[in-house]
């Protein structure tokens, strides 16, 4: 998929707005996940767990951001070795 590539080639770049970028290329595509996998019964569970996560950011956008910039924020380091 070249979302997840194009997501991917963000966070690899680093710095705070590409993280940002390629974290809201994630929340699009898990949105998309469901629909993608809807004829996979065996990963049903996982499925609703991110569609679930994804709902979550489409819903209350402001609140999770914060989270995420938060976390980001305190995390950088780490997770900046590790992208």
């Amino acid at each position: 998929m070249p979302e997840i590539k194009s997501a991917v080639a963000n966070l690899k770049k680093g710095g705070v707005s590409n993280y940002i970028k390629g974290f809201e290329q994630v929340v699009k595509i898990s949105e998309q996940v469901p629909t993608d996998l809807k004829d996979c019964k065996s990963i049903t569970a996982d499925v609703a767990k991110m569609e679930s996560w994804a709902v979550q950011f489409k819903n209350h956008p402001l609140t999770m951001g914060e989270k995420v910039l938060k976390n980001l924020v305190s995390n950088f380091k780490e997770v900046d070795d590790n992208v």
